[in-house]
């Protein structure tokens, strides 16, 4: 009856025979597949669309190849072969290259004059869509790009609770700078219009003296107009063209240290290591980072900001100082290891981050040196040490509590004392009673490792990941 259903008519008659036995080895699904089989291989017109309606199909990319009836099984003697000239190799000892020593581990990030090299073809076919700053800078650019026959599109990032509008066609937009779901439904918009751009030129960080408060809000507002605009475009980006070619100019001021002169603004730099990462983790989008010295002001300087955008320079970090240009690289810095390492014997030594698998194996190392006395200072807290004889008891040693307790004694076995204290260390006020708590116990503090930080699975998440939870 199965048959009959899944089979349609033919001229002649087509006879399979077909058992279905349940003593049989050969199950009844694999053997109604063959019979299945065979009336096909027969020239019988099967409705697959009933042999299969009862399954649930899934989509699966299908090979590279065509089905061309062709053999390319690997034939055994060629196998046989290629095992025997592989272990003829093998017998050779391959020459032994030379162990790098440690003093020769390291590098330094230094700068270089480069100049630029003019582009013959400027790419002004594709549409730009230019992030704008509160000085202009970005609208004197976008400017020079219309001139030019470029389609520019305006994208204003507005303070957090201003609605998303349009205008001028769907070349100026108004945005929530805070909100990710406005910087999608503002591709979603432009892949509407076909205006989706192929280079994004970020000047929201562009700044002068005393425009940004000093502090916790200043701090914000820096990560809002630098760090978090950047994530969201690029994240937009990549959901609404499915991580199609992108090129990110990315333009800032006073964060790069070229000349050990500038006065910096370290507060910007989280901009830096995003724009970096975004490259690696995809190499179709090539994020260049340009960083200034003061605003351009005169037509010459606006004009080698041009050429830097209409360029095809690869080069990633670029910075422009007294009309000079600059290039970074890295140089090798041999450091020899210290004859004798400044630690002292029962010192007081504060570890962030001290109950975390580094800051546990720092501690270990100072106890072991000089019996430090430690002062381990992590977000979780340890139960009270009247209390850990019977957490041990109560809890297995799988336990992360349990474990901690244990290396803490392991700790005091070699000779250290050690206080342990919970705090979160961007908390000024939890810090200053960790500080209070440690003088009390032990008087002065002789030294302090930072060793908090992220390091499970977290800190190794996408781009498409990232967001105010992450950075936070």
């Amino acid at each position: 009856e199965l048959l009959a259903q899944a089979s349609g008519t033919t001229e002649q008659p087509v006879r399979v025979l077909s058992f279905f036995s349940s003593t049989e080895a050969e199950p009844a699904q694999k053997a109604l597949l063959r019979t299945v089989g065979a009336l096909w291989e027969q020239g019988v017109a099967l409705n697959w669309k009933e042999f299969s309606a009862n399954e649930q199909r899934w989509r699966v990319p299908l090979p590279t190849y065509p089905f061309e009836r062709l053999r390319f099984w690997i034939d055994q003697e060629f196998v046989q072969k290629m095992l025997a000239e592989t272990n003829e190799i093998n017998d050779t000892p391959a020459p032994v290259k030379a162990k790098v020593a440690r003093d020769d581990w390291f590098y330094l990030p230094t700068w270089k004059q480069t100049p630029l090299a003019p582009s013959e073809r400027p790419a002004l076919a594709c549409a730009y869509l230019v992030l704008l700053d509160e000085h202009e800078v970005g609208e004197k650019l976008a400017k020079r790009l219309e001139r030019r026959g470029a389609r520019v599109i305006r994208v204003f990032p507005e303070s957090a609770g201003v609605p998303f509008t349009e205008e001028s066609d769907g070349r100026v937009f108004h945005l929530d700078r805070t909100q990710r779901s406005e910087y999608q439904h503002l591709f979603e918009r432009l892949a509407e219009l076909d205006t989706q751009p192929e280079h994004i030129i970020h000047c929201a960080s562009l700044t002068v003296a005393g425009e940004i408060p000093e502090g916790p809000a200043g701090f914000q507002l820096l990560q809002e107009r630098g760090l978090y605009t950047l994530l969201f475009l690029l994240q937009a980006y990549e959901q609404q063209t499915g991580a199609a070619a992108l090129c990110v100019t990315l333009f800032s001021n006073n964060i790069q240290s070229v000349s050990g002169n500038e006065v910096l603004w370290p507060e910007k730099s989280p901009l830096l290591g995003l724009a970096k990462v975004a490259s690696q983790e995809n190499p179709d989008v090539l994020c260049r980072s340009i960083d200034l010295e003061n605003l351009p002001e005169t037509e010459q300087e606006y004009e080698q900001l041009l050429a830097e955008i209409l360029s095809r320079d690869v080069e990633r970090t670029l910075a422009y100082r007294q009309g000079q240009r600059w290039s970074e690289t890295y140089t090798p810095k041999k450091i020899a290891a210290p004859t004798q390492l400044p630690f002292r014997s029962q010192g007081v030594y504060l570890i962030t981050g001290g109950l975390g698998r580094v800051g546990l194996l720092l501690s270990n190392d100072l106890a072991q040196r000089v019996q430090a006395r430690l002062v381990l200072v992590g977000r979780t807290a340890l139960p009270p040490r009247t209390e850990w004889e019977e957490w041990l008891l109560q809890n297995g040693q799988d336990d992360v509590t349990s474990r901690r307790i244990r290396q803490v004694q392991a700790l005091e076995v070699l000779g250290s004392e050690v206080l342990v204290c919970q705090a979160d260390v961007a908390d000024k006020a939890q810090m200053r009673s960790v500080i209070e708590q440690t003088t009390s116990t032990f008087g002065a503090i002789h030294g302090v490792i930072h060793a908090a930080g992220v390091s499970d699975s977290r800190a190794f998440g996408s781009v498409q990941e990232l967001g105010h939870d992450t950075y936070d």
